[in-house]
């Protein structure tokens, strides 16, 4: 065990990663409890309160603290964590909201378990819970690639099981398949840069690359590592075009989207963006790949954004839009800003989605067209909304006012005219639909025609209110925002967030786009608002048809449909459906169609490869043949003979002997070839093969053998032919094939190597080391593989017999 800088602190932080994977896996046990039955809430409550307790401590009191365990010693991989300053901002997230979530959980979930009559236990939903924060918690404290794989594929299980809790919904089982297969998927790409980096570094140790970047800029691997995480960051933080599995995610309960979609999970691929820019930044193209990334999630997610009317679909939406904002400022290395946008937005949208939950539990409604007024009845949950909404709009005095300005003074900086564009239009889409998805809820148009009395309420609005008091403090105390994104540099940090946006005469540029997004934007709000209160208005009242169709609208959907993301899916799984019944349909369950298609694979790439060998061994002359020669054709010619026999005779018996035969000839052609070792392990496998098929055989009734070589299950000699050729054909080409590569085994001191190696061992065998030590796992998993299968034959023999016994008694 290593733990650099403070041992005990270390063992804490392995205990605060593992605390919710050991309390999920006991949950369902837990609930069993009487005292539990009715607060099958607390336990998860009371592991995210120790977590979030555990993780402040350690931050505040060391700047960094690291644990490391041995782990796969052949590729120099450690178990290992390690919380620094990054680590610890996603730390508070994860703990901190999930504290929250929870919390508004044990009052909401029930009741939508209840609406959507399912049969699952709330204690499932909080084991899965603290599992998908056990592995966030291992993701962002891994410092080892390896360890971090294993933790980033977690979350997509973890994500899979969540979004799909409705096990019965089909839209539920619909949207947890597709994002546990874009997400792993994308992972196994990830998974194959971390081989690469392992490859060409010798290392995985993250605080090992930190220097590594122009080592890996120079490898010619270096476009298939930056695209793999590239791609399997997109992936997990839904960045076009994989972004479709986030907004059918909605499917899931409400403290699931405010958690894993906005606050969390959506927050792990830009996390491992953060965490391997250091290395990969030197790399050409991986920043062009971010600002190229995020300007096209954040600008078309957006639009989409203004044009949906569902709560959670308008919320969704915009974490995709802003999940590209973060990217853009990766792309263009504002680590601080990004990191500041990061915290903010888990803040606001997890308060968000939690809005939304209570909008509708009390009016059970989801569309924005069918609410408003909600003002009147519910005023405590409009302010909350309110302020949450109008935070992420960028509005001043709110977090999300130092949201926009840190985001367009970067972009200002980088001297881009056209990048400064997509970043106003960025700021004008979000003011316009996070607008519209406030006035629309709580103001404009009458009460639903169901709503529940707010004081009812107040313990789900609870943690949504704390959430509001962070972004109005962070807003007037912008100090406090640069804390958590910098816990090393808090004060300076903060100061600098505050004197870059003191207002002067005249203003800067970045003063004019802020302008220019509020003018805009509630322009463009206020128009879009008039036309659709006349649609709601005068709803018979239907445009012609050419404008429809026409409309850009129209257009961008109709292509959307047939070659966006969301149709390459809908042609992926009939595809995949009609490859398995393919597959299916193969399955003939005749054991001479399977010997088939496993001959034809080695045949096939035998006639493909074996025309393009050049050198060929000199086959034995007449002028050199001599006894050892005439012996070893021979025993070849005897072999084949006896091979032959095999497949054509009726006896089983007899077949089993011949096929013994064969083993022994070989055996002999073995010894011929100086290899004594390998013709007596050549024996005892025979004998063992031989003995074993003569029990198994004594084990079937005569009456079934007699049945089975009767004229009724006897092949046609078509069919036996088939076979001896087949059979023949394929022998010549193996041994086609052993021949061509004579020449081309390379140098003989690889295979010499060996003998000082055994000699070492005191072994005098070469082989015999090859098989227990050098090769020993592989030995041990040819013998676990034999075992079982051994133990599977015995079982069908037993079990057929027996059903044999039963039919004739």
């Amino acid at each position: 065990m290593v733990d650099s800088f403070h041992p005990g602190a270390g063992w804490l932080l392995v205990a605060l990663v593992a605390l919710p994977l050991l309390v999920a896996a006991v949950t369902p046990i837990l609930a069993r409890w009487p005292a539990l039955r009715r607060l099958p809430w607390l336990p998860a409550v009371a592991t995210a309160l120790a977590c979030a307790a555990g993780f402040l401590w350690l931050g505040l009191l060391h700047d960094e603290v690291a644990f490391s365990l041995p782990w796969i010693g052949t590729f120099g991989a450690d178990f290992s964590l390690r919380l620094d300053p990054l680590a610890f901002l996603f730390t508070l997230l994860v703990t901190g909201i999930g504290l929250l979530i929870l919390v508004f959980s044990a009052r909401y979930v029930p009741h939508d378990f209840h609406d959507h009559h399912t049969d699952r236990k709330l204690s499932t939903f909080y084991a899965y819970v603290l599992f998908f924060m056990g592995s966030m918690l291992g993701l962002v404290c891994a410092d080892e690639l390896l360890t971090l794989y294993v933790f980033w594929e977690a979350t997509s299980v973890s994500s899979f099981l969540l979004i799909g809790i409705y096990l019965a919904e089909e839209r539920s089982r619909a949207a947890a398949i597709q994002a546990f297969t874009i997400t792993a998927a994308a992972g196994l790409l990830l998974f194959v840069a971390i081989l690469l980096v392992a490859a060409e570094l010798e290392t995985t140790s993250i605080a090992d690359l930190a220097g590594a970047g122009e080592r890996i800029t120079a490898s010619r691997y270096a476009p298939m590592i930056v695209g793999g995480v590239v791609i399997g960051a997109a992936a997990k933080s839904a960045q076009v075009p994989l972004h479709v599995w986030l907004p059918n995610a909605m499917a899931a309960p409400t403290p699931v989207s405010a958690y894993l979609h906005s606050a969390t999970m959506v927050a792990a691929g830009v996390f491992l963006v953060a965490r391997l820019a250091p290395f990969l930044a030197p790399v050409p193209g991986f920043e062009g790949a971010l600002v190229t990334l995020g300007t096209v999630t954040m600008i078309a997610a957006g639009m989409v954004a203004t044009l949906r009317h569902g709560l959670k679909e308008i919320l969704a939406w915009s974490t995709i839009s802003q999940y590209g904002y973060i990217t853009l400022l990766l792309g263009l290395e504002a680590w601080g800003a990004a990191l500041f946008l990061i915290a903010n937005h888990a803040v606001i949208k997890a308060g968000l989605f939690l809005c939304a939950g209570i909008v509708n539990y009390a009016t059970g409604e989801n569309d924005v067209r069918r609410l408003g007024g909600l003002w009147r009845t519910h005023p405590i949950t409009t302010a909350v909304a309110g302020i949450l909404a109008l935070g992420l709009a960028g509005l001043p005095l709110t977090s999300g006012f130092w949201m926009k300005e840190l985001l367009y003074k970067k972009v200002v900086a980088e001297g881009l005219p056209w990048l400064d564009g997509f970043a106003l239009a960025a700021g004008i889409l979000t003011l316009v639909y996070m607008l519209r998805f406030f006035w629309r809820t709580f103001v404009a148009g009458p009460l639903p025609a169901r709503h529940e009395p707010e004081a009812g309420m107040l313990p789900m609005l609870l943690p949504a209110a704390l959430l509001a008091g962070v972004v109005l403090l962070v807003g007037i105390f912008p100090s406090l925002g640069a804390a958590l994104s910098d816990p090393a540099a808090a004060v300076s940090a903060g100061a600098a967030v505050a004197t870059d946006f003191t207002i002067h005469w005249p203003p800067d540029t970045v003063l004019e786009l802020t302008a220019a997004t509020f003018a805009i934007g509630g322009g463009l709000f206020g128009w879009l608002e008039s036309r659709e209160r006349g649609r709601l208005a005068q709803p018979a009242a239907a445009p012609p048809l050419a404008a429809r169709v026409l409309s850009p609208a129209h257009l961008a959907g109709s292509v959307l449909r047939h070659i966006g993301p969301s149709s390459f899916w809908g042609w992926l799984l009939p595809s995949l459906d009609a490859l398995g019944g393919f597959v299916a349909r193969l399955q003939s369950g005749k054991l001479v169609h399977y010997l088939l298609w496993l001959s034809a694979v080695p045949v096939g790439l035998a006639l493909a490869l074996l025309p393009q060998v050049e050198d060929w061994p000199e086959l034995a002359q007449p002028e050199s043949l001599n006894q050892a020669s005439l012996a070893f054709a021979a025993l070849a010619i005897a072999a084949v003979g006896l091979a032959i026999a095999a497949a054509l005779v009726h006896s089983h018996i007899a077949a089993i002997l011949m096929v013994g035969g064969v083993g022994f000839l070989l055996a002999l052609i073995f010894s011929l070839l100086r290899a004594p070792d390998v013709a007596l392990v050549q024996v005892a496998v025979e004998t063992v093969t031989a003995l074993l098929l003569l029990i198994a055989l004594s084990r079937i009734k005569m009456t079934v053998r007699e049945k089975a070589m009767g004229p009724a299950h006897q092949r046609g000699r078509a069919a036996r032919t088939a076979t001896v050729v087949t059979a023949t054909a394929l022998g010549v080409l193996v041994s086609a094939t052993v021949l061509a590569l004579q020449p081309n085994l390379g140098p003989e001191a690889l295979g010499r190597g060996f003998f000082p190696l055994a000699a070492e061992l005191e072994v005098d065998a070469v082989v015999t080391a090859i098989l227990v030590d050098f090769r020993g796992l592989d030995t041990l998993g040819e013998i676990t593989v034999f075992a079982a299968a051994a133990i599977g034959a015995v079982l069908l023999l037993e079990g057929s017999t027996r059903e044999e016994e039963e039919r004739d008694g």
